[in-house]
């Protein structure tokens, strides 16, 4: 700001850059001491380039910290890369004479060196350090660890400030996805025995980040109307825990639900999450009359379930 004040447009550019640049690696420490791993990948890289005073291999790392910082980290999403990049190339107009002929200097015009400086600022300056992807890599290691909570209460606000208060809203919307794909179908395989964690996880993405929620919503009904048959148990017990999704599913789909529940063989009983079911209304009468002794014995706690109830919205 003060060389463009005084009218150095050239040395602003060049300046607006280098800020740009040093503002990444800091918000890039950051992560890292949050565990991203890409983020701690890429300082080690700079760090030892740094130490051993490698100014080609700074260079190197400085020319791709835009699409790092867009690929690995998704500090920047790519619109952003898109303006960032023409500051970066403009920068060169400016630093290296190489890029311009002698009787040719490039002068930027004011109007631009605003437009870059607006960028800069808008896009990365006034940007907090947000997690992307690696928020799933350290989910999976959290949610297996003993020191994630087991309470209901305090796996919301766990969860809330752990993972949503710090990370951008479209690997919010994913995360949310990625919870209600491990309980419809699975997958990751070690998240199998976490209900009671996943569950409540899901719940916090529900209640404490409501505008991302619609996508997930949709989402999740999409999934449950091409889930694979032998899923369905599973379904019944989601649909257990969020009884909001039974009036969005196709009819056909309620129709396999409810006859999955009405044809179970208490013998046969594989998966037994079924079970859950018994808290809605469309399943409750097949499953008592087919599971009376377990069920009517079980019923008063909460907790019974793999799956609990939670509160709909």
């Amino acid at each position: 700001m003060k060389a463009y004040k005084a009218g150095a447009l050239r040395g602003a550019l060049t300046s607006a850059w280098v800020a740009l640049a040093y503002d990444l690696i800091a918000k890039y420490r950051e992560l890292s001491a949050m565990g991203d791993a890409a983020a701690t990948a890429f300082l080690q890289s700079w760090d030892n380039a740094t130490a051993a005073g490698d100014t080609a291999k700074l260079l190197q790392l400085e020319a791709g910290i835009l699409e790092d910082a867009t690929a690995n980290t998704q500090v920047v999403n790519r619109i952003a890369r898109t303006h960032l990049e023409r500051l970066r190339v403009d920068r060169h107009l400016c630093a290296h004479p190489a890029f311009s002929a002698e009787a040719d200097l490039f002068e930027p015009s004011p109007e631009l060196v605003r437009l870059h400086l607006v960028n800069a600022v808008d896009l990365v300056l006034s940007r907090e350090p947000l997690q992307g992807k690696a928020i799933f890599d350290l989910y999976d290691v959290d949610v297996q660890s003993p020191g994630f909570p087991t309470a209901y209460e305090r796996i919301l606000d766990y969860v809330e400030q752990r993972y949503l208060a710090r990370v951008r809203a479209q690997n919010v919307r994913n995360f949310g996805t990625v919870l209600a794909k491990s309980l419809l179908k699975g997958v990751p395989a070690q998240w199998e025995p976490l209900h009671r964690k996943i569950i409540p996880s899901l719940v916090t993405v529900r209640d404490r980040a409501p505008q991302a929620w619609p996508d997930i919503f949709a989402a999740i009904v999409r999934l449950i109307d091409n889930l694979e048959p032998g899923n369905r148990p599973r379904a019944v017990a989601f649909i257990a825990a969020f009884p909001d999704f039974w009036p969005q599913l196709q009819d056909a789909t309620r129709t396999a639900l409810q006859a999955t529940v009405n044809n179970a063989i208490p013998a046969a009983l594989a998966d037994y999450r079924i079970l859950a079911g018994v808290t809605v209304p469309q399943f409750r009468a097949a499953l008592l009359e087919r599971f009376p002794i377990t069920l009517r014995r079980n019923q008063p706690r909460r907790d019974n379930f793999d799956i609990p109830r939670v509160r709909s919205v």
